[in-house]
């Protein structure tokens, strides 16, 4: 659920989590909110609920994990439910955030794939006490094989070696790199790579990350969250980024055929969550939310709309075309031994990241 789509939907969609606070006091008690990812809820769905459960449905968004993490630290937020990426979440818990999911009765048929729940608890345990996975993903490349090509017509294009041997980013950089906006994505990558554990955060395995991170930067077009705008323009030829986003060109049928890989070396594979924020007590409202979207006529519409994998095992009947063609796509079977998902990151190691993220991006 992580790709940014077109700039005046990212503009409507912007302006409904500015006004968001001061809607919220507006509204009614019986209303449900519900914070999510933008552009990932489709507006039937919406309608759709509304009808069926006569309940008026509120959505608003964000565009970065951290301002998701951040409006939900802040204290009583009014959301029914939201979306959080699975590494945020034990933060969250910790400081009290969130409500414990087993005090809700979601009826729905709804279950999480047993691979996917089985990595997220071993690098995260008791997350899943606080969290729902709905949908997954991978981080990868998504390249113009023309364009690399005619660059480095020797370089293979299924390793990590592309995009982080500065040789190759510099002969790449005039047609564009582009870098997914996401620290902790990044920096385990740049880790696995360099066959260190993805998760350390020992200073020594942090140096050496960014040291290849900082070798490439001069060559980096832009670091953005919004690379499905790039993707459209044909404004790079490669670009580490979500599987959500890297597939776009491919589904929708883009100018420029971009074609998105997991490196044979792996990487990372995210998880979005349900969780509910603390402080609000209707949780008949986000029962009812949890359990129409979680339907097997639903599920796979928002799944298949956000370019994201679905993550029920229950529901893979009720996969269409789209969603084949976005498991094929975003992760060959054969490749997904070779994910890892993010382990969770103390307040004090976050900041840490952050920190050396912005000197990174400031070319310090």
């Amino acid at each position: 659920m992580r790709m940014i789509k077109p700039p005046t939907l990212m503009l409507l969609l912007g302006l409904c989590g500015v006004f968001s606070t001061a809607l919220r006091a507006q509204t009614e008690d019986t209303d449900v909110w519900f914070y999510t990812w933008q552009a990932t809820i489709p507006p039937e769905v919406i309608v759709g609920f509304e009808r069926e459960r006569g309940i008026k449905l509120i959505v608003d968004s964000f565009s970065v994990a951290d301002e998701a993490e951040a409006r939900l630290a802040s204290g009583w937020t009014g959301y029914d439910l939201a979306i959080l990426p699975v590494e945020a979440v034990p933060r969250m818990a910790k400081m009290g955030a969130l409500q414990d999911l087993s005090l809700f009765n979601f009826t729905s048929s709804y279950a999480a794939n047993t691979w996917l729940t089985e990595k997220i608890r071993a690098a995260a345990p008791g997350v899943l006490d606080y969290a729902l996975p709905v949908m997954w993903g991978s981080t990868g490349l998504a390249l113009d094989k023309a364009e690399i090509e005619r660059r480095l017509p020797d370089t293979p294009m299924d390793s990590w070696e592309l995009l982080f041997e500065p040789q190759n980013a510099a002969a790449l950089s005039e047609c564009g790199i582009s870098i997914v906006d996401s620290v902790q994505e990044v920096v385990a990558t740049a880790l696995h790579y360099l066959g260190r554990d993805p998760n350390s955060m020992s200073s020594a395995d942090l140096d050496a990350a960014f040291e290849t991170l900082s070798a490439i930067m001069p060559y980096v077009t832009t670091v953005t969250g919004n690379q499905y705008a790039q993707f459209k323009r044909g404004q790079i030829c490669v670009a580490l980024t979500w599987s959500s986003t890297g597939i776009a060109p491919e589904i929708y049928g883009f100018d420029v055929p971009y074609r998105y890989t997991v490196p044979k070396e792996g990487g990372v594979m995210w998880a979005d969550t349900v969780v509910a924020p603390a402080g609000k007590n209707a949780r008949k409202n986000a029962e009812d939310v949890m359990n129409y979207f979680m339907s097997k006529s639903v599920a796979p519409e928002i799944a298949s709309y956000a370019l994201a994998n679905l993550a029920a095992q229950n529901l893979d009947n009720s996969r269409g075309d789209v969603q084949e063609k976005i498991m094929r796509l975003a992760l060959p079977m054969d490749q997904r031994e070779t994910l890892f998902v993010l382990g969770p990151k103390t307040g004090a190691e976050k900041r840490e990241l952050d920190r050396r993220w912005r000197r990174l991006l400031m070319g310090q």
